[in-house]
């Protein structure tokens, strides 16, 4: 989980998760064989599906 882009380390391009950190966590799942499902929300919309 996170909030608002941090460009270089992460941001959203195309509707995708795009940046170093991005890169870092596709390859993980990658390894991991886990098909990721990332979503992209405001920080309020996130803290309240965390809750």
């Amino acid at each position: 989980a996170g909030s608002g882009a941090l460009p270089p380390y992460i941001y959203e391009e195309n509707q995708k998760l795009s940046g170093i950190n991005a890169d870092v966590l596709y390859e993980a799942c990658k390894r991991l064989n886990i098909e990721p499902e990332f979503q992209i929300m405001p920080a309020k919309r996130l803290k309240n599906s965390a809750e």
